[in-house]
Formats: structure tokens, sequence, C-alpha cells
């Protein structure tokens, strides 16, 4: 299981949250079985939070009863990780429980929750619960069954009135603001949200259209190793890495960085370090965040220290592309930090024009002389 959640953390964007998920998790010995897994692997910086799947009858007592269930809600949470509810019905069977039993099983597994969200004894929350079908015609188990919070025709039954009333309509959302783990993600004491070194690891980094992404140690401006980006068709097809939003508020600056050089070409190629995004009207968006000119050979910084995101912006990908050419390229060292953080990097490039050969941008006499020396000498030396 832990090479699972292992492979699952290097591999997985870093905005998608790893939970155990497992059935019958309120059973005395299987609870303490998940809850030793779970602490271990939440310790090991592998894991998010554990689901429980919840298929459980209205009996308020007995083996899925209220007591059993909360003690390993309560047990799961004190690891310090989140929990969701992930497939909750209460089954009737067939008559044999009441629309009352269900009703008030329903509440205590609610209240529990919220209780435990108000004073919570962790760092854990129960960010979701999600119950499991529409209606009682539309459930998994026998419609006679009645697990669900709305009849065969699809009117709210007893145990939705109970669950609804118990939040004032002054606290009731708009549905704008789901909720789930609003836990903001913390930069390191440099400032930094993430960097990417790509030392035997693309951190997250994958293809735009047809480009392929590995790391390759032809080349790095830091380290052994860079992203090689190859098999591009076209001058998007680059390599982007998805933003969390939990890092990256929207409407809020940021500084990013990421240092390119290319080996195959023209002299000179433009890059871009852009972010894709979907705007408050669904559409897709593609803002430049810093541009720079490589001179072919030699490692160039794209860098803005005050990049603002858009306030409306989902759906992140910050993302280096061309202007023009699908010539293979090389990324290293790319952060994404506080705003206002200044990132040391290659730099501008400083373009090279045909006969300034000390390269101070002027050609002169002096670029004469030393042409000169260099036929003489075949240019050994300095």
């Amino acid at each position: 299981m832990e090479k699972a959640f292992t492979y699952a953390r290097k591999y997985a964007p870093e905005s998608c949250a790893l939970y155990y998920n497992d059935y019958n998790e309120y059973w005395d010995h299987k609870r303490d079985a998940i809850y030793s897994m779970c602490k271990s692997l939440y310790e090991k910086g592998l894991l998010d939070g554990i689901g429980m799947q919840s298929h459980i009858n209205a009996d308020y007592d007995g083996f899925s009863g209220v007591s059993a269930y909360t003690t390993a809600m309560k047990k799961f949470l004190s690891i310090g990780c989140d929990l969701q509810i992930t497939e909750l019905d209460i089954t009737m069977e067939n008559g044999k429980y009441t629309l009352q039993q269900q009703a008030d099983k329903y509440k205590a597994i609610f209240q529990a929750a919220m209780d435990w969200n108000k004073n919570p004894s962790s760092d854990g929350r129960v960010t979701a619960v999600c119950i499991w079908g529409p209606n009682d015609a539309n459930t998994w188990i026998k419609t006679e069954n009645t697990p669900l919070l709305y009849d065969t025709n699809h009117q709210p039954k007893l145990a939705y009135t109970t669950l609804t009333s118990m939040i004032p309509q002054s606290e009731w959302g708009d549905g704008s603001n789901p909720g789930g783990n609003d836990k903001p993600i913390e930069p390191n004491e440099y400032g930094w949200y993430f960097q990417s070194t790509f030392e035997g690891d693309t951190d997250s980094w994958e293809g735009r259209g047809s480009a392929d992404v590995l790391t390759s140690g032809r080349t790095a401006y830091v380290g052994s190793e860079a992203l090689l980006v190859q098999n591009r068709t076209a001058a998007w097809n680059g390599a982007g890495r998805t933003l969390n939003p939990k890092a990256f508020v929207p409407g809020k600056e940021y500084s990013f960085s990421v240092n390119v050089e290319y080996f195959d070409g023209d002299a000179t190629d433009q890059f871009f370090l852009k972010l894709a995004y979907t705007d408050a009207n669904g559409e897709a968006q593609y803002a430049t965040v810093a541009e720079g000119t490589a001179v072919k050979g030699e490692w160039v910084q794209l860098a803005n220290k005050n990049y603002q995101i858009p306030a409306d912006a989902t759906n992140m990908v910050l993302y280096v592309e061309t202007a023009e050419s699908t010539n293979n390229f090389y990324l290293d060292e790319a952060i994404g930090a506080v705003g206002g953080t200044s990132i040391l990097g290659a730099g501008e490039s400083k373009p090279f024009h045909l006969g300034d050969v000390n390269a101070d941008g002027v050609i002169n006499g002096m670029d004469l002389a030393l042409a000169r020396q260099g036929i003489s000498s075949a240019f050994s030396g300095n």
C-alpha cells in the first residue's frame, strides 16, 4: 500500500489529494488496522485523507450504529488528515426500520461531522459528505430499501427535512463555495511554493499538445539534469505545470522564474512563460508572464517577480512555449514564489552580432584587432 501512495504522490498533479477509501471502516478490528496504516502514510507525507464509504442501515445501535461509526470517524480524524464520507446511504431494509429511525441516523452522522469541525481536536476536518444516489428510484441497492433523502417520486423525505433544519437559514450558502480542504499551502523559508529541479523527476510538468517531456543529463543550469521538451509540432507545444489555487490565489501577485536553453535551429529563439486559465465566462485565456530571447547553446531566464494572476482565473497552468519554432528545448530551476521575491537565474541573454568579437554590443576597431589576433593564433588561448 505504501508503494502505491508513494508513486501516486510522485506522479499525480500537485493539486491531487490522496485518500484511502474503504468500506465497513467502523468495524473495530478493521478500524484499528486502517488507523495504523493511514497514520504511518500521513506522517510520511503520502496521505491527505481517509474516505468512509458508509453503506449502513437505520439501526441506531449495532454493528454500524452511531457509536461505532462516530468512534471510527474521530479516530481517523485524530491522525491529523482530513476525512470524507464518500458513499453515504442508510437503508430501511424493506420496512424493517422507520422513516424516523432513518432520519435520526442521518442527523447523528451529520451532527458528529459538524461538531468536530466546530471544535476539532486535530488539524483534520470533515471536508465532504456525499450521498450515494439522487433518490430511492435510483439506488445501487434495491428500491424497496429506500436508503436515500428523496423518495421514488423525487420528493424530499423526513431525512432530508431533518438535515436541512440543522442549519439556520441565515447560514445557507449559494453554492459558489462548496468547501473542501481550505487550508492554504504555505511557502518555504525562501518564499517558494515550488522548485522544480528536474533531478530524476519531471515534478508534475507535462507536455502540451504533441510535446513529450523527460529528464535529461545533456545539459543543466543547476545540478546534473534538466527537463527536455521534444517532439513539438507547433510553437505552443511546450511544457506546463498545474498551479494549485491553495498556493496561487487568483487576484494576488506571485514571482515566477524558469531557465531555458536550446541547441538546434536559428542563432536565437523567442521563448514565453505563460499562464493558461479559464476565465469567468468559461473561456480559455493565455496570458504572458515573462518572455526572453535565447541565444543557441546559452541559458536564458524567463522571470517576473510581480505577476498578478487574473482574479477570475481557474484551471491554471504555468507553461513555456516558443514564438514560432518547434525546436527541442530544456527547462531547469522552475520556481513559483511569493510576489516580489527575487529569484536567481541565468538572466537575459546578450544578443550576438556578427563582428562583435568581444561581445560588448559595439562593432569597432577593437573587434577588428581581436579578429586579426584570433586569426593569427587560430583563436587559441583567450
